[in-house]
């Protein structure tokens, strides 16, 4: 019997992410994976670290779209290191994906504001290494039962960065960064993909596709997924004071492909609780293909490694612009309220 692909997320409720997931447009678990349900029937775990995580967080969307919630703790520990939850995310997503389905052929990790556009499979590398993107650890998989040499350099290198400040200055020191920086899981792999490439083998822009590495020159027809890393999308008609700033899950409403991909799986109800009427009627005439209008996001570019969608809907539809007012003071009171009482 074929072995199956298992997706899995890697999540939280905390901080910016703390709104329920079918309200949650910071962290956009729910457009995530209801465009990787439009395009793929693969299983879809999500391991739930949250310390305290109410089932009415996720409510019926696992039902709905076809995905289990596995309640896990973090490999490493808050007292280990203050990232304890990104270095343990490697260890935590081959230690589940190993206990809940065993039977798993490939392990397929996803972050929450990777949206889809095609079926992942087949996949274009050797799953026996890691397959990641050099810069980014935002996607990638690996066959469970063959790439045991990452891993286990991983972990090393993991307790390496808990332990020895000296080790981290030298991840540091290679990868260009302060002081300040943490020495997280993408930065040990991108250290590792510098001193043990072997471990690797590097994705296509086709396969894993980011702003600033591939977006300008991928092959949009063969474009599978678009990581919105990178990306500042701020939404000035969220209700949420965190989503008026960072709001990547407005995607699914104002990019026509993954608009049409959330609608196919997600119940009407269900998208017009994600989205307010407001957003609908004022981002739906703004909305534009990844595809086809390449060139409006490209020149969204406002820094070096970043690009501002509202710069980009701006441009591409001048005469609906400014939005309306911001909502009141007194309608965000009134949805802190109806939380409160649920």
């Amino acid at each position: 019997m074929t072995k199956r692909t298992h997706a899995v997320y890697h999540f939280w409720f905390d901080g910016r992410g703390a709104l329920p997931a079918s309200e949650n447009r910071t962290v956009p678990i729910l457009a995530s994976i209801a465009t990787l349900r439009a395009v793929s029937q693969m299983p879809i775990l999500v391991i739930d670290l949250t310390d305290d995580s109410p089932s009415d967080r996720w409510g019926d969307l696992p039902k709905k779209l076809g995905f289990q919630v596995v309640r896990a703790a973090p490999t490493f520990t808050r007292e280990e290191s203050s990232h304890w939850r990104f270095l343990s995310r490697f260890l935590d997503v081959r230690d589940v994906v190993a206990r809940i389905a065993p039977d798993c052929g490939t392990v397929m990790y996803v972050d929450t504001d990777v949206f889809w556009l095609r079926d992942p499979e087949p996949f274009q590398r050797d799953p026996s290494r890691l397959c990641t993107n050099r810069w980014n650890a935002g996607y990638f998989y690996f066959a469970l039962g063959a790439a045991r040499p990452f891993f286990a350099a991983y972990e090393r290198n993991a307790r390496r960065a808990i332990a020895s400040a000296s080790f981290r200055d030298e991840v540091r020191k290679k990868l260009g960064q302060g002081p300040e920086q943490p020495v997280h899981d993408e930065a040990l792999m991108k250290w590792m993909a510098g001193n043990e490439p072997a471990l690797f083998d590097f994705l296509s822009p086709e396969e894993h596709c980011l702003l600033y590495d591939g977006y300008e020159d991928v092959d949009v027809d063969k474009m599978k997924m678009f990581h919105a890393n990178s990306l500042t999308v701020r939404n000035p008609l969220a209700e949420d004071a965190h989503e008026s700033q960072f709001c990547r899950g407005l995607l699914g409403l104002v990019v026509e492909e993954f608009y049409w991909a959330m609608r196919s799986v997600l119940p009407k109800a269900d998208f017009e609780h994600y989205y307010s009427p407001r957003e609908i009627a004022h981002y739906l005439p703004l909305q534009f293909s990844l595809r086809r209008q390449r060139a409006a996001l490209l020149a969204s570019k406002v820094g070096h490694y970043e690009w501002d969608l509202q710069k980009c809907l701006r441009a591409h539809s001048l005469p609906n612009w400014p939005p309306p007012e911001s909502l009141s003071l007194a309608a965000r009171i009134r949805r802190r309220l109806r939380r409160a009482l649920r």
